[in-house]
């Protein structure tokens, strides 16, 4: 189907799937794994070592060009899991700069940008109040970001993910660098201050509880 389909235009396929096999004819595929650590983190359950052992093996088994699909919530999560005040509470933004900035393409959930509260009614109409956009700023500089760092592109055209070690466990910090190009990511993985060593382009000496601070070059 997708050869007949490339005979009349290009394509990109998008498979609501977890399959590494099903790349033979998708482009991108949902990564459920990443998802799955977000959720055991925010429930407690699990910290920042989660996310070090992502990076070391949550692409394994898919091609080296397949585009995953990053996201805190979609429509299926937002209607039958949970809702992000649910989930997330404060540490919202701190699960959205990491599905903006490691590996893949992220999504962002209609409703995400006005600060959704709530789940979506999924068989009926249960419009979304866009009076408010607490977001939106923040959403806008996380794609303006990736939009125009190289090292952040898509698939295989983005620099890997190398887990900085900044002796702090709560910490969650990495860099992807293309040329002499770099992004710099650190998380703090809890709910209380910590100091952060100096990692390069960031000039945060402290990240407050569930705090984040990027840097570049």
């Amino acid at each position: 189907a997708r050869a007949e389909l490339e005979k009349q235009k290009p394509m990109f396929m998008l498979a609501e799937s977890n399959d590494p096999a099903i790349h033979a004819a998708f482009d991108m595929t949902y990564d459920w794994k990443l998802l799955d650590t977000f959720a055991a983190i925010a429930d407690g359950k699990a910290g920042a070592d989660a996310l070090r052992s992502w990076v070391r093996t949550g692409q394994d088994g898919f091609p080296a060009d397949a585009y995953r699909m990053t996201f805190t919530t979609n429509h299926d999560v937002n209607s039958w899991r949970w809702g992000d005040t649910e989930k997330y509470g404060p540490r919202f933004r701190a699960f959205a700069v990491l599905a903006a900035t490691l590996p893949g393409m992220p999504l962002i959930y209609s409703g995400q940008e006005a600060g959704l509260d709530r789940k979506i009614a999924f068989f009926e109409k249960d419009a979304i109040d866009w009076k408010r956009y607490d977001n939106a700023d923040f959403y806008a500089a996380l794609i303006k970001r990736k939009a125009r760092h190289p090292a952040l592109a898509n698939g295989i055209k983005g620099g890997p993910v190398t887990v900085i070690d900044t002796g702090n466990p709560d910490v969650f910090a990495f860099r992807r660098a293309l040329g002499k190009r770099f992004v710099t990511v650190a998380v703090n993985i809890s709910d209380k201050p910590v100091a952060l060593s100096v990692l390069p382009g960031i000039k945060a000496q402290t990240l407050p509880a569930w705090g984040y601070a990027l840097g570049e070059k």
